[in-house]
């Protein structure tokens, strides 16, 4: 579809235009407006004129999971166990702002592969903006400058690019500080500009160190999440493989979308992505109740877990899916820890605690946890005890 925006910011004279008037429609006139469905840039992902964030810490495959999105939607590729497909191939450009161009191209073969890109396609789509290609010049290059900004929307105009990959915000913004809102008003204005003239964008991030009990978030202020539609995190995975990156993608923000998790790992071997199995921490804290089987029924499952009782009720049937815990596993848990409450019960009612102390005086150590309650060890140990029943010869 033809953006009316993108057609109008090609003229020099709208751009500077100091006498342009603001727009604004009656709820009439929106009503009679007709657009054409969004066309979808990776199946029940991502679609046109929508913005994207991916975020992770240093190292973990946020730069690999960007170009394989590139590869897929400049020619026309997949990444099949998540179900993301390109419909069509577009014109795509990647800004990149720490490679070197060897490095680039080798990244470029081995993306290309994995999501299975149609070769003519890609090659005829994608175009490359690298920072370490640029001559040596004596400004920083900052997105978050009008300057560039301006170059940047002219080599998209004239390429007829429809989607912008920025990779990453660190390298290729200068802000004074990332935690204030007005220090980022100026990227933020061109992530906007972007919008408006319909081009889909995604933005590589960098995840905030975490300390203590912070939540696992983006760097920066929470300014620069309000162009978005999608935000992904990328988390790492406990039982990773010794080969490729793996990671487990979970959706921060996903308008129109349904929650996003799944893992996936790229084999360097076979040069494809797979699914990767990954356990949520909330499946993890419940698997790891119902193997010490000290809860009776679900009531006591949520409080043990800090959930409430639909929460235990949905994690139970995820992990079920996800081959981790059978319906008889979680019904044995319920039922030792049951036994077990009965059994001690029953123990507890059997031995009287002073008529029965002076026999169990001598108790072997090995044997100590057989005795019903604590209070019962602490009356054994007592010396006074001791001192009173030697005296008397163990009658009260």
């Amino acid at each position: 579809m033809v953006n009316s925006n993108l057609v109008a910011f090609k003229s020099n004279e709208n751009r500077t235009s100091k006498n342009s008037n603001l727009k604004f429609l009656t709820g009439y006139q929106l009503k009679e407006q007709e657009f054409e469905p969004k066309e979808w840039l990776l199946s029940n992902l991502w679609r046109e004129r929508e913005m994207m964030m991916i975020y992770a810490p240093p190292g973990l495959g946020k730069s690999w999971l960007a170009w394989s999105f590139a590869a897929a939607v400049a020619g026309k590729g997949s990444i099949s166990p998540a179900g993301w497909e390109s419909p069509k191939a577009r014109k795509t450009m990647i800004l990149d702002g720490e490679m070197d161009l060897q490095d680039l191209q080798e990244r470029q073969i081995q993306t290309g592969i994995a999501v299975n890109s149609d070769y003519e396609s890609f090659m005829e789509n994608l175009v490359i903006f690298s920072r370490q290609d640029q001559p040596m010049v004596s400004h920083i290059l900052d997105l978050s400058k009008k300057d560039l900004q301006d170059r940047i929307i002219d080599v998209i105009l004239k390429t007829g690019t429809e989607v912008l990959i920025i990779d990453n915000f660190s390298t290729l913004v200068q802000v004074s500080d990332e935690n204030s809102a007005s220090s980022m008003q100026g990227f933020n204005q061109f992530l906007i500009g972007l919008k408006q003239l319909g081009i889909s964008t995604l933005l590589v991030h960098h995840s905030r160190k975490n300390t203590g009990n912070q939540k696992f978030a983006y760097r920066g202020s929470s300014l620069l999440s309000i162009p978005f539609e999608i935000i992904l995190q990328l988390r790492e995975v406990e039982d990773k493989p010794e080969k490729g990156c793996a990671f487990e993608i979970v959706s921060d923000k996903s308008r129109n979308l349904n929650e996003i998790r799944i893992g996936l790992w790229l084999d360097p071997d076979s040069r494809q992505w797979n699914e990767h199995k990954c356990i949520p921490e909330n499946i993890r804290i419940l698997l790891e109740v119902l193997k010490e089987s000290i809860c009776i029924n679900q009531s006591e499952l949520a409080e043990k877990c800090s959930l409430d009782q639909s929460s235990i009720s949905r994690l139970k049937s995820q992990a079920i899916k996800l081959g981790v815990l059978d319906e008889d596993e979680y019904s044995e848990s319920l039922k030792k820890a049951k036994e077990s409450r009965e059994s001690s019960s029953m123990s507890e009612n059997m031995y009287p605690v002073r008529s029965l102390a002076k026999p169990y005086m001598h108790i072997k150590e090995e044997e100590w946890d057989k005795w019903p309650t604590q209070a019962d060890k602490d009356f054994v140990h007592d010396e006074e005890d001791e001192e009173y029943f030697d005296d008397n010869d163990g009658d009260f």
